[in-house]
């Protein structure tokens, strides 16, 4: 009977798709038919009984409105793909080894003076700007014809003093570069006369002090203040003899040579004061007249430095 009942509504399900017109498609109900009746047992249910008529389809359910979705946010960029290299350099570099610290330069003794370095930056007798002043007497004489061509070679217009007694002054401003080396410009004179005649020279220059013993014995300081003098430079000289003769005068070259040995006094103004006896010889020389004269002097000198 089952299955009697189930052709049954497959021939009627046929009939109707039959009668549907056409161009028209028929659409299978959404929902599930209705329940068949249900199965008698074949001991019950009688041998020809008609099938139980089918319930018309549900209709199909509407489906409710779906929620607006809410927008999306902007995917994020792709980013590139790591590579080994990427990952080579990314890598955090070892730390290099530091290099080891410069050594620190050797320590001079201030009392080795025998080495070089020692010379070279310390200043242990003089240094910086020199002031000197030196006062002297001495004696000196001159000679030569008046600064005349037509009475220059005449013997009748030569003179000639003998010696005579008289001063000496030098000022010098400059500076002390080493230990070893002064250098400055100076301005000087000289006078010597007696009853009947009278010699003069003055002029202006450059002086050199050198101090070998600072070089040649380190060791022996006693030595490291004598000096040695030079001056260079030009003047004027005037000889002539007391009454109405005629003047020798011109212009000359002027050479001095000069030993000396310093005695520091004491300090002043970040420097100090030396005091030297001098002992001097200058040379006033042209071809036509000449002032030669030796002094003894005394020679006050003020360094700026210690």
């Amino acid at each position: 009977m089952l299955t009697l009942a189930v052709g049954l509504v497959a021939a009627s399900r046929v009939a109707r798709a039959d009668e549907a017109p056409p161009g028209s498609t028929a659409q299978a109900p959404a929902a599930s038919s209705a329940p068949t009746a249900p199965s008698v047992p074949p001991s019950t249910a009688p041998a020809q009984a008609p099938s139980a008529p089918v319930a018309p389809s549900a209709p199909e359910p509407v489906a409710a409105p779906t929620a607006p979705s809410a927008p999306t946010a902007p995917a994020a960029p792709a980013l590139p793909p790591v590579t080994r290299a990427d990952v080579a350099v990314s890598a955090p570099r070892a730390a290099e080894p530091s290099s080891p610290p410069a050594p620190a330069p050797p320590t001079l003794d201030p009392n080795d003076e025998s080495a070089p370095e020692r010379r070279k930056v310390f200043h242990q007798y003089r240094k910086g700007f020199m002031l000197g002043l030196s006062l002297g007497a001495g004696v000196g004489a001159g000679s030569g014809y008046p600064n005349d061509v037509q009475k220059i070679g005449n013997p009748d217009f030569y003179s000639q003093t003998p010696a005579l007694l008289g001063s000496t002054f030098q000022l010098v401003v400059g500076g002390a570069l080493t230990d070893y080396l002064s250098f400055g410009v100076l301005f000087g004179g000289a006078s010597f006369k007696n009853s009947e005649w009278e010699a003069r020279a003055s002029g202006f220059g450059f002086r050199i002090d050198v101090y070998p013993a600072v070089l040649a014995l380190p060791k022996v300081k006693a030595l490291a203040n004598l000096g040695l003098g030079a001056d260079l430079g030009a003047g004027m000289i005037k000889v002539q003899a007391l009454g109405n003769y005629p003047t020798v005068e011109g212009f000359q070259s002027i050479l001095g040579v000069s030993a000396f040995y310093e005695f520091r006094l004491f300090s002043l103004l970040g420097g100090h004061v030396s005091l030297s006896p001098e002992l001097a010889y200058h040379a006033a020389y042209h071809t036509s007249s000449q002032v030669n004269y030796l002094s003894a002097a005394a020679r006050l000198v003020f360094y700026g430095g210690p």
